[in-house]
């Protein structure tokens, strides 16, 4: 049997995901004199996330950025990322429609989400800056820190992304968190670099509220509010230009990654 030799093992971050499911609870029960939801969640995400971070980058005894690194990249990847996460967007929002459709929303999660939403302003900072910054740190740093040393890159990925899915314990959110997990999992992989990964992942959180509320565009099935609304299908012209558009970033970057290794201008992570 192979000896593991890196921390995290999947057996480690099973234990963590545990751990910080309890500590986000003790954290919100200590939090729940202040009124505002989005304010307990923030300080309940920072801390809990914060423990668990720093507890696991301890265990590692490597240097801070070498378990979370924050490379430059080269600023052309952006472009066919965009592509790809805004396509996925649209096909995520679809797969989130026709779910609901056969399996419609139970009450408890439909007063949970309306809870959620209720936070105003601090929802956008809390799904634009807080989840992405604390989830980056804890999937794509230090959960690709572990298991890249301990398995293949195929096992590092799809391990890693379907913990990730899991931890939302939502789900609706299981494809969305799953496909993006898979995404993520391979850039930080190819540029050894988190700040994509962070950007992106505010990117993709806030694009359903940056076309319908910062541009004004209405588009059936798509700007609704997710999970509360009445089900309603996005229109077949909107459906196939995400297909397009991710189908068309994911050749493109391929493209420009292998381009890019041979130029020698990625620090790409090295994996057993």
């Amino acid at each position: 049997m192979k000896k593991l030799k890196g921390y995290p093992t999947i057996t480690d971050v099973l234990g963590l995901v545990l751990l910080l499911a309890l500590l986000q609870g003790i954290f919100g029960f200590a939090f729940k004199w202040i009124p505002n939801q989005g304010v307990v969640f923030i300080l309940g995400a920072l801390l809990s996330f914060g423990i668990i971070v720093y507890t696991g980058w301890r265990r590692t005894k490597k240097p801070f950025l070498k378990v979370f690194p924050l490379k430059p990249t080269p600023l052309i990847i952006y472009i066919p990322i965009f592509f790809i996460f805004f396509g996925l967007n649209i096909i995520v929002s679809e797969v989130d429609n026709i779910t609901r459709w056969f399996f419609p929303v139970p009450d408890f999660l439909k007063g949970l989400m309306e809870l959620y939403l209720s936070s105003g302003f601090l929802l956008y900072f809390i799904i634009g800056v807080i989840a992405p910054l604390t989830e980056e740190y804890l999937f794509r740093g230090l959960v690709i820190n572990g298991f890249r040393e301990n398995y293949s890159k195929t096992t590092t990925i799809i391990v890693s992304a379907l913990i990730f899915s899991i931890m939302h314990l939502n789900p609706y959110q299981l494809f969305a968190a799953f496909t993006t997990g898979v995404l993520l999992a391979w850039i930080v992989l190819k540029t050894n670099s988190l700040v994509p990964c962070i950007i992106i992942h505010s990117f993709f959180n806030l694009l359903n509220d940056i076309v319908g509320t910062t541009f004004n565009i209405k588009i059936g099935g798509y700007t609704a509010e997710p999970l509360v609304g009445l089900v309603e299908f996005q229109p077949l012209w909107f459906d196939i230009m995400g297909i397009v558009l991710f189908i068309g970033g994911l050749f493109s970057l391929i493209y420009l990654f292998r381009k890019l290794e041979r130029e020698g201008r990625l620090n790409v992570y090295s994996t057993n």
